[in-house]
């Protein structure tokens, strides 16, 4: 399963909407260790954006839910997962 983070602000200022990894460091058979860190997007006032691919394995809390955080989670700013 895949996931997509959808960013909808219509507030009057940008915000910053960051998805946490759970899973530093990944073993890539072709690769060796990977190292990956949060993903994060910009979205000016009025804009739309999205982010990812994310795999749930490396982005899912203990809990199942994936870490999104924002610098101004205010009225008019819209976050969605897409998942399929």
């Amino acid at each position: 399963p895949t996931l997509f983070v959808y960013v909808q602000n219509d507030h009057a200022s940008p915000t910053t909407v960051t998805v946490t990894d759970t899973v530093g460091t990944i073993a890539d058979p072709k690769y060796g260790d990977v190292v990956k860190g949060a993903t994060s997007i910009t979205v000016a006032s009025g804009g739309r954006g999205m982010i990812g691919p994310f795999k749930a394995a490396s982005f899912k809390s203990a809990s199942g839910t994936l870490v999104i955080t924002s610098s101004n989670f205010a009225t008019g700013v819209f976050v969605a997962g897409i998942y399929f």
